[in-house]
């Protein structure tokens, strides 16, 4: 079976700095994987690599198809939306027909409990719910390859192993997490 990402011998410094070095991997749609290591282990220079955001200095990173990267910032949502409006937004950059961009956006607002949180921008929720809209906008988007960064660093215990349930419930529908 062909990986939905190979990684090979990746490496990437910033100044004195050295976050990868030589790092090698492969990942198969219907595999979930999480990277553990402490502050400054380049987990995160990593998965931006994966997404194309962070060219590295040396090695291959191939992957099949798209990926759709979640940072563990909450800037990359537009806070004037709505969650509502942000992931119909998100879904719909994926070129996939209008029918298939709503009901993705609507099955992730019920999957993150949403619904309640629709109809108000998202710079005004409190710091879960951005989170929750962030982590939705991607189980919303059909890439293969799903990619976050810290996705439980501010949720409750209840609330990360829901997102945990989730990241198998895609794994097991073909997508790598």
């Amino acid at each position: 079976m062909e990986p939905v990402v190979s990684v090979r011998g990746l490496s990437k410094r910033y100044g004195t700095v050295e976050a990868l070095s030589g790092v090698g991997l492969d990942a198969q749609s219907g595999e979930v994987l999480a990277l553990v290591g402490p502050n400054g282990a380049g987990k995160t220079t990593l998965l931006k690599s994966l997404a194309g955001l962070v060219t590295p200095d040396a090695g291959t990173v191939w992957v099949d198809g798209r990926a759709a990267f979640c940072g563990s910032g909450e800037r990359s949502l537009f806070w004037r939306l709505t969650p509502e409006q942000s992931l119909r937004f998100f879904t719909g950059l994926s070129g996939r027909e209008p029918v298939v961009v709503e009901d993705r956006a609507t099955r992730a607002l019920i999957d993150f409990d949403l619904n309640g949180e629709s109809k108000r921008p998202v710079g005004t929720a409190s710091a879960g719910i951005r989170q929750r809209v962030n982590l939705a906008r991607l189980f919303a988007v059909p890439e293969a390859l799903l990619l976050f960064d810290e996705p439980t660093q501010i949720r409750a215990a209840a609330s990360a192993e829901a997102f945990w349930s989730l990241a198998r419930k895609e794994a097991e529908a073909g997508r790598a997490v």
